[in-house]
């Protein structure tokens, strides 16, 4: 993400979080307790998962708002139909009190609702498999744009170093050297990339 002419590199909170999968995704650890190490890393401020804040005490709240390490997004899953008003203010609330400058809205997992054309662009719609065969259909959706959730694939749960890395591994790892050594990243999604894309 490009922020006042320069390249800008967050780090999303989600990709910290174990319970991100769990059933009530409950947030096992804070934010806050991460701020000095993120910015010592050089990013340039977070993607903050929307449990990170919505399940938050006040205390943790208090703490990302205060904090040096700004959210520069707000990585929101409140539904967008009939029934989530109320989930939409306090998310709405959150993104206002903890300054954040963009919102990225996760807004369905159903492929007939990307294939439909209802919406725009989709992200992360088809689950698996994780590479498309040549001849799916979603291959000719136009408003699709592919990412894969699946950097932590066989990475260690036990605090052991990986035993083997995948190309996915080796591109993640490249790229935060070349970010620390300041060299230009791999893949970035330029506007150029974006325009094709949506």
């Amino acid at each position: 993400m490009k922020h006042c002419g320069q390249t800008q590199v967050y780090l999303g909170t989600v990709l910290l979080e174990a319970n991100r999968w769990a059933k009530d995704r409950t947030p096992t650890y804070r934010v806050s307790e991460w701020l000095e190490r993120i910015a010592a890393a050089g990013f340039d401020g977070i993607e903050l998962w929307e449990n990170h804040s919505t399940l938050a005490d006040c205390a943790e709240r208090s703490a990302l708002r205060g904090s040096t390490v700004p959210v520069r997004v707000f990585n929101s899953y409140v539904p967008l139909d009939a029934g989530g008003e109320n989930a939409r203010r306090t998310v709405a609330g959150l993104v206002r009190e903890l300054n954040a400058g963009a919102v990225k809205f996760n807004v369905s997992n159903s492929p007939e609702t990307l294939e439909s054309g209802r919406l725009r662009a989709g992200l992360d719609v088809l689950a698996e498999p994780e590479r498309l065969p040549s001849d799916h259909p979603a291959r000719q959706w136009q408003n699709l744009i592919w990412t894969c959730h699946d950097i932590e694939r066989d990475w260690p749960t036990d605090g052991e170093p990986p035993k083997k890395l995948h190309a996915m591994h080796e591109i993640c790892l490249d790229n935060l050297r070349r970010f620390r050594d300041g060299q230009p990243l791999r893949f970035i999604m330029d506007r150029r990339r974006f325009d094709l894309s949506s």
